[in-house]
């Protein structure tokens, strides 16, 4: 029970403190209705779904549901960042990959589908872990070796860990994998 509750605060500090630190309230309510402010309304998400999943993870708690339905939104919320910045994403595949643009499409389609599957509650187990595991091999395939690169760089570890922090909450908030 204490241990729910911890998580819960943890959850709801994260969500609010780091989301406040980083951007005034009014500017992430823009960052979320402008289609242009992708990367904003990107780091608004990133918090919010590493939130939710603390939400989860207090299973017992009532805000585990809330935590799920959150956690899927962002997920959509990506994919659909994916498109609106389509080129970006593409040129950031290794170049030793072949179809920058159709991995970068695939990636986009499969967060949305696997944020709306996690949002009816159709298939959402298999969903989220298979999240998780896109976001995994997304670490391994694109962040590592660009770390491994350039080790000095705070913006490649932040990035590499802020991804590996979505593999696991995806983990997390699929269902029927609560501790």
């Amino acid at each position: 029970m204490i241990f729910g509750v911890a998580i819960v605060a943890l959850g709801a500090e994260h969500l609010v403190c780091a989301n406040m630190a980083a951007e005034p309230f009014p500017a992430q309510f823009h960052a979320v209705v402008v289609p242009q402010h992708w990367g904003l309304r990107g780091e608004v998400c990133e918090v919010l779904a590493l939130s939710s999943a603390a939400f989860v993870l207090a299973a017992r708690s009532p805000f585990a549901d809330v935590g799920r339905v959150l956690f899927g939104i962002t997920a959509v919320v990506f994919g659909v960042d994916h498109f609106l910045a389509l080129d970006l994403i593409a040129s950031l595949v290794p170049a030793w990959m072949p179809g920058h643009l159709l991995l970068a499409s695939f990636t986009g389609a499969a967060m949305i589908a696997a944020g709306l599957s996690i949002l009816m509650k159709r298939l959402d187990g298999i969903a989220a872990f298979g999240l998780g595991t896109v976001f995994l091999l997304i670490v391994l395939t694109l962040h590592l070796p660009r770390v491994l690169a350039a080790p000095q760089s705070p913006d490649e570890w932040s990035s590499a860990l802020i991804a590996l922090g979505m593999c696991g909450a995806s983990w997390i908030c699929a269902p029927g994998r609560e501790p």
